[in-house]
C-alpha cells in the first residue's frame, strides 16, 4: 500500500464557503456562539513601528481598568482580538476613548468572531469632544450633530446647561479617521488627551484646562 500524505489529506478537508451553507446547527449550539462570542472588539495601534505584546497588554490593563476578566490574543503583529466580560467593561472599552499607547491612538472596533479580523476596518479613533457656548435657540441635537460633523461622525450627543450664562454645551462622542502614515498626537488636528477638546459655535476651536 502507498503511503499515505497527512499534509494532502489535511488540504482536501477544507470547506468552501458554498459547502457552508449546508451546515446545520442544533439551536442551542447557536444561541451557545453567538453567547461566545459577546461583548469582542478587534484591536489595533495606529502606527508602523514594531512594539512587544506583553508592554502593550500591561499599559492597557491600566488603562481599561476593567472590572471582570478580560482575555486578549494577538492574531497577527499589531492586530488583537479583544473580549471583555460584562456590558460595563464593553462601553467603557467602546465609549470612553480615546486610548493610547506609546503616544499613538489604539483603533477598537466591535467584532463579530466569525469574519477575519483582518477584514475588519480599522481607520479611525473614538473620541468625547465638548462644544462650548451653544445659543439656546441652537439647542437642538440635529444642529449640534451639524456642528460637530466637521469632525468626524458623529455617534452620540448629550445635551447640558453651562452655569448661569444661559448658554448650552454638549459632549459628543465622535470618531474620525486616522492619518496616513506616522501619527503624532501633538501635531494632529485634535490632541488624543482625555481632557475634553472644546470648539466654539463659530468653529474657531481651543482647548480649556480642567
Amino acid at each position: 500500500m502507498a503511503p499515505v500524505d497527512l499534509q494532502e489529506m489535511l488540504k482536501r478537508m477544507v470547506l468552501k464557503d458554498e459547502e457552508l451553507d449546508d451546515v446545520v446547527l442544533p439551536k442551542e449550539e447557536v444561541m451557545n456562539l453567538k453567547e461566545g462570542a459577546r461583548w469582542m472588539a478587534v484591536v489595533k495601534v495606529h502606527t508602523t513601528r514594531r512594539f512587544g505584546n506583553q508592554p502593550f497588554f500591561q499599559k492597557m490593563d491600566a488603562a481599561w481598568g476593567f472590572a471582570k476578566s478580560w482575555t486578549i490574543r494577538p492574531v497577527e503583529d499589531n492586530l488583537f482580538v479583544l473580549q471583555v466580560s460584562c456590558l460595563g467593561d464593553w462601553n467603557r472599552v467602546m465609549n470612553n476613548g480615546p486610548w493610547i499607547f506609546r503616544q499613538q491612538g489604539v483603533m477598537v472596533e466591535p467584532y463579530d468572531g466569525v469574519a477575519d479580523p483582518n477584514m475588519v476596518v480599522l481607520n479611525r479613533l473614538h473620541a468625547w469632544v465638548q462644544v462650548r457656548g451653544i445659543p439656546p435657540l441652537f439647542r437642538k441635537e440635529a444642529i449640534v450633530c451639524d456642528m460637530v460633523a466637521r469632525i468626524g461622525e458623529v455617534l452620540g450627543v448629550e445635551l447640558y446647561a453651562l452655569g448661569s450664562s444661559g448658554m448650552m454645551a454638549c459632549i459628543s462622542h465622535v470618531r474620525w479617521a486616522t492619518p496616513r502614515g506616522r501619527y503624532d498626537a501633538h501635531s494632529s488636528k485634535f490632541s488624543l488627551r482625555k481632557k475634553p477638546r472644546f470648539i466654539e459655535p463659530g468653529g474657531a476651536k481651543k482647548h480649556v484646562e480642567g
